[in-house]
């Protein structure tokens, strides 16, 4: 049976192929623990690039196990990248999220390169034309979303002219702020026996990503880093089920440190 790849260790051994990678000292944060629950976080400066963040939590001796990887880029103006797995007795689930914090609209070309690894079980170099459903099918399925609207928190100069572009808004029910803003071509999967399946998603996606980044234009990183503050400080007032988790667990002081300061690069 194939063993689960840690989704830290994936990404980082990545991007220490074109650059360096500084952990930065967090102290007592480094490690929690509460009601039998460990965290354990680790917070990386990324020099020219932006910020990574690296959780990793269990309990129940073991038989619940989670794993988040944040990266936050500044330098380039790409989405914002939130990676999820957790197994609890034996069921697996990967996450893999991309959120609209940029400062100009994304190219439907870039993203249509993730739905690309959803419909071909992961395999980076197979072409796009090996989609089971037509790129105009599914760009036609993302226009018809609703249009962009910005939560209150959210919005920039250019949201009143993005809101006119076709949607790039989930599909999916929003039941959190964050839904609003999360790209349709996201990743989300549960079930038994897909350890395989999820480490070669996994690694699809960060690949993807990151060869995304070394072809997208700089932008602004003080008006990028703005916009990551933002989101990091909405998901920490709005919530959401990790951040009311920990929030529960850690209280209120540590949680905005984990949620704003480490996770995405902000300023606590």
């Amino acid at each position: 049976m194939p063993a689960h790849v840690d989704l830290g260790n994936i990404i980082i051994n990545q991007l220490k192929i074109t650059g360096e990678v500084k952990k930065e000292e967090i102290g007592t944060d480094a490690n929690l623990s509460a009601k039998g629950i460990s965290l354990q976080t680790e917070s990386y400066e990324i020099p020219n690039l932006g910020h990574l963040c690296i959780l990793r939590m269990r309990e129940m001796m073991g038989l619940m196990k989670m794993e988040t990887v944040v990266l936050s880029v500044t330098h380039r103006d790409v989405p914002l990248l939130n990676l999820d797995w957790m197994k609890v007795f034996g069921k697996e689930t990967l996450v893999a999220e991309l959120y609209d914090i940029q400062l100009e609209e994304y190219p439907y070309e870039l993203l249509r390169e993730y739905e690309r690894i959803k419909g071909t079980d992961a395999h980076v170099n197979q072409s796009a034309e090996g989609l089971s459903v037509s790129s105009d099918q599914k760009k036609a399925e993302y226009d018809q979303s609703a249009k962009r609207s910005d939560h209150p928190e959210m919005k920039s100069d250019q949201s009143a002219e993005r809101r006119d572009q076709p949607g790039m808004k989930s599909d999916q029910s929003a039941q959190y702020w964050f839904d609003e803003i999360r790209y349709p071509c996201s990743f989300k999967e549960s079930g038994k026996g897909k350890t395989e399946r999820f480490n070669q998603v996994a690694s699809s996606y960060i690949q993807t990503f990151l060869s995304q980044i070394e072809r997208a234009m700089p932008c602004n990183p003080d008006e990028k880093r703005i916009r990551n503050q933002q989101f990091a400080e909405t998901l920490y007032a709005q919530g959401g089920p990790a951040v009311n988790q920990i929030k529960k667990l850690f209280g209120d002081d540590a949680a905005r440190r984990l949620v704003v300061q480490y996770m995405y690069g902000g300023r606590n």
